[in-house]
């Protein structure tokens, strides 16, 4: 679901905002305690079992080849330790990047919202030379598409089965000046969401 909310400026678009946010809220302050602890003791649990992955490489390597055939049995019992599920459901601020790795390692579902739409249609993702492909990911992020990114200087990243929505508060003003100035970005099929 996505939904852009047009209201001129004093039209209570904060008032309804916060309404809206309320039960969302209260549920995330509820959560977090909780979800830090379970954070906390998986991160622990991760570390450990990075220490015997890497203490089993180290045992392989200097094994014979008759006893390294055990070993992968042996890795294959020392898993990754899975995150828990973040209770953090709405983003207000983010890069499109950060959303994908947020709905990636953390939260499978997520709200963006914002009650003053500038931030999102200004901020890094939507600079002029990051627009289009910013528009393209939101696209497919919104739609649930299954997506994978890969660069040199990062882990890579699978975003899939996973749901986004857009709850997006603006003035018409503003909202008038960003599709004006979206160019050929217009037809990506961004603003057809909403």
């Amino acid at each position: 679901v996505a939904m852009i909310a047009v209201a001129k400026s004093g039209e209570r678009k904060s008032s309804i905002y916060k309404e809206f946010m309320k039960p969302l809220l209260d549920y995330m302050r509820k959560a977090e305690p909780a979800y830090k602890i379970e954070l906390k003791t998986a991160n622990a649990k991760e570390a450990a079992n990075k220490m015997a992955r890497n203490s089993l490489a180290m045992q392989y390597h200097k094994a014979s080849a008759k006893d390294k055939d055990g070993f992968f049995a042996d890795l294959r019992e020392v898993g990754n330790e899975p995150n828990p599920i973040s209770p953090r459901l709405i983003i207000n601020d983010a890069t499109v990047e950060a959303i994908a790795d947020h709905l990636a390692n953390s939260r499978p579902s997520i709200i963006y919202m914002s009650d003053e739409g500038g931030k999102l249609f200004a901020n890094y993702s939507m600079k002029q030379e990051n627009k289009t492909n910013s528009m393209a990911y939101f696209n497919g992020l919104l739609d649930g598409e299954y997506t994978s990114v890969y660069r040199k200087s990062s882990d890579d990243l699978i975003v899939q089965d996973h749901s986004m929505s857009m709850l997006v508060f603006i003035q018409p003003e503003i909202l008038k000046q960003i599709v004006d100035s979206s160019g050929a970005n217009f037809g990506q099929g961004f603003f057809q969401r909403f």
